[in-house]
């Protein structure tokens, strides 16, 4: 049996989004410890090969630090006679690259810069081929083909294995936006006959629907909350008969967490607030396996009796801290969402004064798609997607029913 670890979109030296300086300095580190780890692994496991499906790094951002670190843990690969075949990515493609460095790879290390595909044969100790390695990179930033319909078909009694960044239509994750012409589709990856697609340039870790062995291993490390769960690479076995097995690997030491609280009618005071925050990020937590860092997003939506004492900036960092350590974790962002004060919308419809009328205009809005577009402004929607546009539309009108009334019925209304 033989072994090969998968990664992609590791992004070092990415932007983190995240309020704390130091916070994000110490992300880094985390990321870079992670790497480590993940080569400390492919040297135990004695893998036959190190696939780098794009985004090792920002070659925007990249730093004489972190390129040095790269070439250290592809030496220790060197070493061990552990090639790495790297592809280049949307981050990291082959102009920027050569841009921003010209120190030369360590010699195991096959750095994959040409949009036409290149072959790589893997052999064992013994000259016997063990399978044929496919890649094609990005030249620049902005590639308009789709790349998979220049990989040669697979041949001759050996296993073919395709390691590209792309974007593929139907996987999880992958929006309209993202899908631009070098997009692939699954009959697209099925047609050359790999037994095995190493892929990037999508974030989350999935098995695509329809194919038997095409993996993104996901980024290898959250950045934002919008990358919650645990991250890491995959280990690609592949048996004399050419039986493919796929195992996950954690080797990221951070983990975001993005919880929501909607139902806020008893939550009457902080410390039953936190006690919701808390029951929610149980439920997500599981595990904490070798977590070094944990940063938390909690998207609070609907009615609040403590609505006042959130909506104050001042009041909302106070208890953020004190519900970081509660949970015990780094880092607390609340997020607030149509949140407004206890309110019966049906007690103040059909009266006869000027809140019954704008609750009367809130729901035509509402309900009328057609007028909801007319009344919005283009620049709230020029990056939606035509399918997603209706749902987007209807989102940002949610919850103005009972803001209405907030803001109407409010002592020092006649202020505003």
């Amino acid at each position: 049996m033989h072994k090969f670890l998968h990664l992609a979109d590791v992004h070092l030296d990415s932007g983190i989004l995240c309020r704390s300086e130091a916070l994000r300095t110490k992300l880094n580190l985390e990321l870079q410890a992670g790497f480590k780890r993940s080569i400390d692994f492919a040297i135990k496991e004695k893998v036959v090969a190190v696939f780098i499906a794009g985004d090792l790094f920002d070659a925007d951002n990249l730093s004489i630090g972190t390129e040095l670190f790269i070439h250290e843990q592809f030496q220790r690969l060197n070493e061990a006679h552990i090639p790495v075949i790297y592809t280049a990515g949307q981050s990291d493609p082959a102009d920027e690259v050569g841009a921003v460095s010209d120190r030369p790879w360590p010699k195991n290390v096959i750095f994959i810069n040409d949009a036409s595909p290149k072959v790589i044969e893997l052999q064992d100790v013994d000259g016997k081929p063990i399978a044929r390695v496919v890649g094609a990179g990005y030249t620049t930033r902005k590639i308009e083909e789709n790349l998979v319909l220049r990989f040669p078909q697979a041949k001759e009694q050996i296993p073919y294995i395709g390691l590209l960044h792309t974007r593929v239509h139907s996987a999880f994750g992958v929006t309209q936006e993202q899908s631009g012409t070098n997009a692939c589709e699954v009959k697209h990856l099925k047609a050359p006959g790999y037994i095995y697609w190493a892929l990037g340039g999508v974030h989350q870790h999935q098995r695509l629907a329809g194919i038997p062995n095409a993996w993104y291993p996901g980024n290898f490390s959250g950045r934002s909350a919008d990358e919650a769960g645990f991250k890491g690479a995959l280990l690609l076995s592949l048996k004399e008969d050419e039986e493919v097995s796929v195992e996950f690997k954690p080797f990221s030491s951070v983990q975001w967490f993005d919880l929501s609280l909607a139902n806020l009618e008893d939550i009457d005071d902080v410390e039953s607030l936190f006690r919701a925050a808390e029951h929610a990020f149980e439920d997500q937590r599981g595990e904490d396996g070798d977590i070094n860092v944990q940063l938390t997003r909690l998207t609070l939506s609907g009615m609040c009796p403590i609505v006042d004492e959130l909506k104050s900036e001042t009041r909302r960092a106070l208890i953020e801290e004190k519900l970081a350590y509660h949970l015990n974790v780094d880092d607390v962002e609340i997020r607030i969402e149509h949140l407004t004060a206890l309110v019966d919308v049906n007690v103040y419809r059909n009266e006869p004064h000027l809140l019954s009328e704008v609750l009367k205009v809130i729901d035509d809005v509402s309900e009328n798609t057609s007028l909801l577009d007319e009344l919005t402004p283009q620049v709230l929607v020029r990056k939606v997607s035509d399918d997603r546009k209706t749902e987007y539309l209807k989102s940002l009108v949610t919850g103005f029913d009972r803001e209405a009334i907030v803001r109407l019925t409010r002592e020092d209304s006649h202020a505003h």
